[in-house]
């Protein structure tokens, strides 16, 4: 039997000092995901300055923040299991906000590289950080919600960047908007000094729990075959959900003839929005689901990854702007409806001592899958695609329909999770019999 890991006690009391935790994390969150897509607004100028081809900005925005986001994360999860969270995250900030403010300062395509391999250095300490500290200020009963509140962060902080990106683009240039940004993580790190404190961990017993062997760690995380569909799953619907946010401002830019900051409102207000949206709105769900059945985290992303294919699909292929708007609406609802549940599993089934590290493993797959593949790949295939079609428009929008099929593996790697959850709560009341 693959049972799920004990539940938190006297290392999650549920206080102002855990509330003012969660907002400290939401706002890092913020600044994490504004630094993050500001490229993929700013590319449209980088791309004309720098001439750089669609692959080039897939590679930028894809395996270059990837690649490295993916071999920091499990490490400085370890380390976050093992020491201060708090002083890992200030770093980090520094990092990341330090790398971006000097992307301003590029003059190549290969100091592009560079500075994204930083960003994304400092930025893989983030979120196994934060999900540590959120699953020891809360309950288990809470994670989802707790999580739902800091994933709302992500898409909110996408769609914080993606407007401000493209305002300070269009006022002081792309050079000046990356100077901008990244100034405004380094200001926030007195903040986090004085505001965030460091909780207890969790304790089985009278023990606190200590961080075991990294090998036999993994070894029993991915004997969990719903811990092992679910990440398989996370790391699908990344591709889906990161193409659909990552490309919208080129796609309406050459298929709707909208200018930088249009596109950029656009994709803003409504597509980041309504991500938000669904954020919030998986998290509250998928708690209260779960209260009935614990296998209700995973069927409820599995229907709406589903329902959401054709609805975005169609955003793509329509020549109508205001319908596309209205299914961008619906699809970014249900595009990310996903994170709260996936991540608030992984926390209930992460043994004690392992927390940041059960984290990590969802992050790497979304960064390996949504953060690296999918942006590459969509970029490869707009670009194969404007060469057969003759128009970067429709390279780009066929390139985003043909990346959206990731989304029925993703479903399916949910339902299975699913089902495993049910065969584990049998096989438990089978055992107490």
């Amino acid at each position: 039997m693959q049972s799920a890991g004990p539940a938190l006690e006297s290392g999650a009391k549920t206080g102002p000092r855990a509330h003012v935790a969660l907002g400290l994390l939401f706002v890092i969150g913020l600044v994490n995901y504004i630094d993050r897509v500001a490229m993929s607004v700013l590319q449209v100028p980088v791309k004309a300055d720098l001439q750089l081809t669609d692959e080039q900005i897939g590679l930028l925005m894809g395996f270059a923040f990837s690649v490295p986001y993916t071999l920091m994360s499990i490490p400085m999860a370890r380390v976050a299991d093992r020491s201060n969270r708090k002083l890992i995250l200030i770093l980090a900030l520094i990092v990341w906000s330090g790398m971006t403010f000097a992307v301003g300062l590029a003059g190549s395509f290969l100091v592009l590289l560079f500075l994204r391999v930083g960003v994304a250095l400092g930025e893989a300490c983030c979120l196994p950080t934060s999900y540590s500290l959120i699953a020891d200020n809360y309950p288990k009963e809470m994670h989802g919600r707790a999580i739902a509140i800091l994933g709302s962060s992500f898409p909110l902080g996408s769609m914080i960047g993606i407007v401000l990106s493209g305002y300070l683009g269009a006022e002081l240039g792309w050079r000046g908007a990356f100077f901008a940004i990244g100034a405004i993580g380094i200001c926030l790190v007195p903040v986090l000094v004085f505001g965030l404190k460091e909780p207890a961990r969790v304790k089985v017993g009278a023990m606190q729990a200590a961080a075991p062997e990294l090998g036999m760690a993994l070894r029993d995380m991915w004997r969990r075959k719903a811990f092992r569909y679910c990440i398989l799953g996370l790391g699908l619907q990344s591709v889906v959900s990161i193409a659909l946010l990552t490309w919208a401002a080129p796609f309406y830019t050459r298929s709707f003839g909208l200018n930088l900051g249009q596109a950029a409102m656009l994709v803003g207000f409504v597509m980041a929005g309504a991500s938000a949206l669904g954020t919030l709105g998986g998290g509250l769900l998928g708690d209260r689901l779960a209260s009935r059945k614990a296998s209700n985290l995973m069927r409820l992303p599995a229907v709406t990854t589903i329902i959401c294919i054709p609805i975005a699909m169609f955003q793509m292929l329509t020549g109508s702007l205001a319908i596309s708007i209205g299914a961008a609406l619906v699809s970014s609802v249900l595009v990310n409806v996903y994170l709260a549940p996936c991540n608030a599993l992984i926390q209930r089934l992460a043994l004690p001592g392992t927390r940041a590290l059960a984290a990590s493993v969802g992050v790497t797959s979304a960064a390996v899958f949504g953060g690296g593949l999918g942006p590459w790949f969509t970029g490869r295939v707009s670009d194969h695609m404007a060469g057969i079609t003759a128009s970067p428009a429709d390279g780009l929008r066929y390139a985003i329909v043909i990346t959206l099929l990731a989304g029925v593996g993703s479903a399916l790697f949910f339902w299975l999770s699913a089902r495993q959850l049910d065969r584990d709560d049998a096989a438990s009341v089978d055992e107490g019999r």
